[in-house]
């Protein structure tokens, strides 16, 4: 959030002369900076995402062994 505020200042506020090499830099930086940023966010919702999705799975897998052992040993089965 500090990020995608210090670049909007810097869009904003920093007039660009055509020899300013430092205003230039900082925009670029600022740009790939928040790009990078905004692809970590993705990757890490998307492993958070993954880690849910297995921890699920392995849930009912647990859950689906127990109701077996369980079926088996109820006296109904011929």
């Amino acid at each position: 959030m500090l990020g995608a505020a210090l670049a909007v200042v810097l869009f904003l506020t920093i007039e660009e002369r055509p020899t300013s090499e430092w205003t230039a830099y900082l925009r670029d930086l600022g740009v790939r900076v928040f790009v990078l940023g905004l692809s970590l966010y993705a990757v890490g919702f998307m492993v958070k995402g993954y880690g849910a999705v297995n921890e699920h799975k392995a849930n009912a897998l647990k859950t689906f062994r127990l109701f077996q052992e369980s079926a088996s040993h109820d006296g109904f089965n011929a």
